[in-house]
């Protein structure tokens, strides 16, 4: 009994009487300085000492010595935790996992800096020991999911309170947990503040504790997809929360990147539109061998075309820098005598310029279809849409009045 450490719940949460081992008589503390990697241990209690015999094989009996700790491998990301706590202050929570599956929950605080040695002072205090064979906790979930999710929360829905795990996106060890309470409300809170103000009230209404838990019971998760402002710029996020299969109480929400995803899934839909629109276009008007957009700023271009004759050059139907590739093909598709003239002109400061005199630009040659010279003209304006500034380029068959 005398054994029991009445500040670590491992004792009574475990089965097994060998978890005895896993128990301290007082709750394992030191206190150490640390500068870069470079850590000594300026006190430290009997418990912290067995503690760290037994886990790390490193003997603290002579007070003042100094270790350094590795930068990448067992023990790295404690030193990640220390030196984040170094510089932001405060107190900071977290889980280590140790080659034999255990997982260590401590707690570490800045107690002072010295500005002349550089150095930082913190107490260390491991809270409890949890072994391997107790399967997965909040943390080791958390673990499984760092590589995709940069933020993760796991939720109490008795009183909302809540952990929150950060990882750097692509890693899987854990930065950074810290402790709160009123989930649902500070979440609501921050929303004002880091949400792109297109997608607030579609959030505001959304999120919300009912709602969330309503989406998961009917279809097994809530997912929302909105725009945050961390970086100064609109960056798509994936916010899923679902409810722990074993704990039904609790939620694991996970927060991830999609921007590149998402603005993907914006140009694809955006160039369907631009296809069907430029279709009833050329339907209507006639004559048109294709329609192209081009991004003026970016070169990127799209071809919208029907025509067999003009599909017949093999032109390519997008890519970048457009009127650096349509000078290149010129040389195999335009009519020899009108190349000269062509490659003069057919330029984008060229362009631009007649644009913003004349409302338009245009230039007549003869493109070289299946052996035969064919007189055409291509004209191109510039239109606003919600992305930017685009141009507009269309070709089609010209034919000399008589």
């Amino acid at each position: 009994m005398g054994r029991i450490n009445l500040y670590d719940m491992t004792v009574i949460a475990s089965e097994d009487d060998n978890d005895f081992n896993n128990v301290f008589n007082t709750v394992p503390m030191c206190i150490m300085e640390i500068k870069g990697t470079r850590v000594k241990v300026v006190r430290s209690n009997k418990s912290y000492r067995k503690f760290m015999v037994r886990f790390f094989d490193l003997n603290l009996s002579r007070t003042g010595q100094e270790y350094n700790y590795p930068e990448e491998g067992t023990g790295s990301s404690f030193m990640n935790i220390v030196t984040e706590c170094c510089e932001s202050g405060g107190r900071v929570f977290f889980d280590e996992q140790m080659p034999d599956g255990s997982t260590i929950h401590t707690a570490i605080r800045r107690i002072s800096q010295n500005p002349v040695t550089g150095k930082t002072s913190i107490a260390i205090a491991v809270l409890s020991i949890r072994s391997a064979k107790e399967g997965a906790s909040y943390a080791n979930i958390a673990r499984a999911l760092a590589a995709d999710y940069y933020n993760i929360y796991y939720v109490d829905l008795s009183d909302d309170s809540f952990i929150e795990y950060s990882s750097p996106v692509g890693e899987e060890e854990l930065a950074v947990e810290r402790h709160g309470v009123g989930f649902f409300d500070s979440a609501r809170t921050e929303m004002k503040k880091r949400i792109f103000e297109d997608d607030y009230e579609f959030m505001s209404l959304t999120f919300t504790k009912d709602n969330i838990l309503k989406e998961i019971d009917e279809q097994g998760s809530y997912i929302a997809t909105y725009r945050l402002m961390d970086t100064g710029s609109p960056v798509y996020v994936n916010m899923k929360a679902i409810r722990m299969q074993q704990d039904r109480n609790h939620l694991i929400i996970g927060i991830s990147v999609v921007d590149s995803q998402m603005k993907q899934q914006e140009m694809i839909e955006t160039i369907q539109r631009e296809k069907t629109a430029y279709a009833r276009i050329m339907a209507l008007t006639g004559g048109y061998l294709c329609l192209y957009t081009v991004n003026p700023e970016t070169g990127r271009y799209f071809e919208y075309s029907t025509s067999e004759d003009y599909d017949s050059l093999g032109l390519s139907k997008t890519g970048e820098d457009f009127f650096g590739k349509s000078i290149s093909y010129a040389k195999q598709v335009i009519f020899e005598d009108d190349l000269p003239d062509f490659m003069r002109a057919f330029t984008l400061s060229n362009v631009l310029r007649e644009i913003r005199k004349t409302g338009s630009f245009r230039i007549q040659y003869r493109l070289v279809i299946k052996g035969i010279p064919m007189p055409v003209i291509s004209k191109i304006v510039s239109v606003k849409e919600s992305d930017g500034e685009k141009l507009i380029v269309g070709v089609r068959f010209w034919r000399e009045r008589h």
